[in-house]
């Protein structure tokens, strides 16, 4: 479980209570929102920006007496995947919150499968705004690692192709190669198509629009 403590001084404490309120979140969310926009890839830099200039002493003895915070996230068991339909939801913000709720992850969190990027990649040429759309989809997955369908990939992807033939169970092609992308880096496929992937054993399944 992952967890942080932030010692507080009792102004800045009653600072980020009346934030929290007034954004109607908890302050551990509040707190847990804020750390991640500011410490994306950019550490200690993103910390000062976010506390404000401290020195090494206030850091390393706290005012008396502390404000403690606790904050608890999600068990780190492998990273995201996002499938296709996410990544157009947290473009369009279909669902409310959706591309809040992509953001609330660092990205090293979140991986992109090739074959996803290549499906939005093709989506992409298709739009009527195709120089437009290609844009904002590449300025959307700069930040991610794109996970090639490696060795590792193609074993996980014919044992899942056997196994759901024998079952008379398959599932889509380009699915296919996704799950087997995921199951190779023992990563969580979050996707709206749940009731495809719930065929395909051992994939852990998110669905980010509920």
């Amino acid at each position: 479980m992952a967890q942080l403590t932030v010692y507080l001084d009792e102004k800045t404490r009653r600072r980020i209570e009346r934030a929290a309120r007034e954004g109607d979140v908890s302050v551990s969310q509040w707190v847990k929102d804020k750390l991640t926009q500011a410490l994306e890839r950019d550490w200690p830099a993103g910390y000062f920006d976010l506390f404000g200039s401290l020195k090494d002493s206030d850091l390393a003895r706290p005012a008396q007496p502390p404000c403690r915070l606790t904050l608890r996230g999600r068990p780190r068991d492998g990273p995201y995947f996002l499938d296709a339909n996410i990544c157009i939801y947290a473009l369009k913000d279909t669902f409310r919150g959706m591309a809040d709720r992509v953001r609330r992850h660092t990205p090293a969190e979140i991986k992109i499968a090739a074959i996803v990027r290549a499906e939005l990649q093709f989506g992409a040429r298709k739009s009527a705004s195709s120089a437009r759309t290609r844009e904002l989809l590449e300025r959307f997955l700069s930040p991610y690692e794109v996970v090639p369908f490696d060795s590792t990939a193609t074993d996980a992807y014919a044992d899942l192709r056997f196994n759901l033939e024998q079952k008379g169970t398959p599932i889509g092609p380009n699915d296919m190669i996704l799950a087997a992308t995921v199951l190779a880096s023992d990563g969580c496929l979050v996707t709206h198509n749940t009731q495809e992937f719930r065929r395909v054993k051992r994939l852990r399944i998110e669905d980010w629009t509920q």
